[in-house]
């Protein structure tokens, strides 16, 4: 999303291109493979388990939709950014009805029944309506943060604030040892966004 979001910026909005664009994007990019440690590059790691062995299988699937999601994400940026008197509301709840849709026919991939949630109907209802109201309002907060920066900078932020949060999520409340190549990871993305959010965008007057 960040390497997009800033080509079709440049594209579309003729927003300007500068060296902590590149440098950005080149830190988060490197931190978000240090964190993810995709098995193509870095090959399995010990001790898997057979569920891991099964997630696995479906990485292929994971490779196809990212990309796909990155333009996406890229686009609703773009989108915004070029309808600046659409409501910010319209757009969130565009954009989140069009994310819970995907992920509904995601579930079928594997073409399981949803055994757990045909047992726990009442519970599977109430976990969605509260990941609903805490993913709503970030959305809204995503949309607004497009209208107010440069797409680039909208999608470094994004980005790192996804991964690196995640990353302590997995630490913190799932009790995952602090690894060295993750922990280097999420330190390069938050440098990345520390460097672009420092710099200050020249108006286009005073690049003239």
């Amino acid at each position: 999303i960040v390497v997009l979001a800033a080509l079709l910026g440049r594209i579309f909005l003729g927003e300007p291109l500068r060296w902590v664009h590149f440098f950005s994007a080149a830190l988060s990019l490197t931190g978000a493979l240090l964190i993810a440690r995709p098995r193509v590059l870095f090959g399995a790691p010990g001790g898997e388990t057979a569920v891991a062995d099964s997630a696995a299988d479906l990485a292929w699937i994971g490779y196809v939709l990212a990309p796909i999601a990155g333009l996406l994400d890229a686009c609703t940026l773009i989108s915004v950014r070029k309808c600046p008197g659409a409501s910010e509301w319209h757009i969130a709840f565009s954009f989140y009805s069009q994310s819970c849709l995907l992920l509904v026919a995601l579930a079928f991939v594997k073409q399981e029944s949803p055994s757990k949630l045909e047992a726990t109907p009442g519970e599977a209802a109430a976990w969605m309506a509260l990941l609903g109201g805490i993913d709503l309002p970030g959305m809204l907060l995503f949309t607004l943060a497009a209208m107010c920066l440069p797409a680039a900078m909208s999608a470094t932020m994004d980005t790192t604030g996804r991964i690196v949060l995640g990353f302590l999520a997995d630490v913190l409340f799932f009790h995952r040892p602090l690894e060295l190549l993750p922990g280097t990871g999420a330190l390069l993305m938050l440098i990345g966004v520390g460097s672009m959010a420092l710099v200050r965008e020249r108006s286009p007057a005073a690049g003239a």
